[in-house]
């Protein structure tokens, strides 16, 4: 990687970037009202261009190790406590944003250049240049970047649309409630009757919790669920269709 990025040591030291252009490392937006910090401190926080890559090194369930987010909005700053890194020569923006943030393929690299810190994992330089990557060819890389970039916008669409017909559904059951139905002009009388006599009241199976993965894997494609609240009732993902009802041991 050391062909690719070196480290940007660029800082905010003519306060040519103010509080409102604090980029959020964890999604590249701006905070309009800064982060909190001071306004003498914005001097020290590092410059992050378009294309620059931040490292965020808290870990999780998704990133063992931390995660690398690429700066795919407009130049501004960042706390000075974050690494980051800047790519020699001009990277496509959509590839690269993508590929650096591939679980899959940087915990390799983020296993053997990182160290643990006080508060999250920190970014070891030296180490980081030595690890290797395998990646296309310039060419192929704005090919792969374009098709994942229409591949974003589509799933943006489809979330709006998922999210209008939520509030369509919503609307719907409001006036279902209110003893009407959308498409009749006058209210409909309605009859009362028992769950149970529209519905089927059986016991799942019993599944060891110990059995379970937290993640969905082609070995763990079932999604399990509960009478938990928490995550909205999903407990993971099993190996086995077993039927629509599973319960908990």
């Amino acid at each position: 990687m050391g062909t690719l990025f070196q480290k940007n040591i660029e800082r905010n030291d003519d306060e040519k970037f103010n509080y409102n252009q604090t980029l959020s490392v964890s999604t590249m937006t701006f905070k309009p009202n800064g982060n909190g910090a001071s306004a003498k401190s914005l001097a020290n926080y590092k410059v992050l261009r378009l294309g620059d890559v931040a490292f965020e090194g808290h870990p999780n369930k998704q990133f063992s190790y931390g995660r690398f987010v690429v700066n795919d909005n407009a130049d501004g700053i960042m706390s000075p406590r974050f690494a980051t890194i800047r790519p020699i020569k001009a990277i496509n923006i959509n590839y690269w944003k993508n590929y650096l943030h591939n679980e899959n393929i940087m915990k390799y690299v983020l296993v053997k250049s990182t160290k643990a810190g006080t508060m999250m994992n920190e970014l070891v330089y030296s180490d980081l240049y030595k690890q290797v990557l395998k990646v296309p060819n310039i060419t192929e890389q704005v090919k792969i970047g374009n098709l994942l970039q229409k591949i974003e916008i589509i799933i943006t669409l489809q979330q709006r649309k998922l999210e209008q017909l939520k509030l369509l559904k919503k609307a719907i059951l409001q006036i279902i409630a209110s003893n009407g139905f959308l498409l009749h002009t006058k209210k409909v009388d309605m009859i009362k009757v028992r769950v149970a006599d529209i519905y089927q009241i059986t016991r799942g199976n019993v599944l060891a919790r110990s059995e379970i993965s937290n993640v969905q894997t082609s070995k763990y494609p079932y999604p399990v669920y509960s009478s938990q609240t928490k995550n909205l009732g999903l407990m993971g993902y099993y190996k086995d269709f077993l039927s629509p009802f599973v319960k908990l041991s």
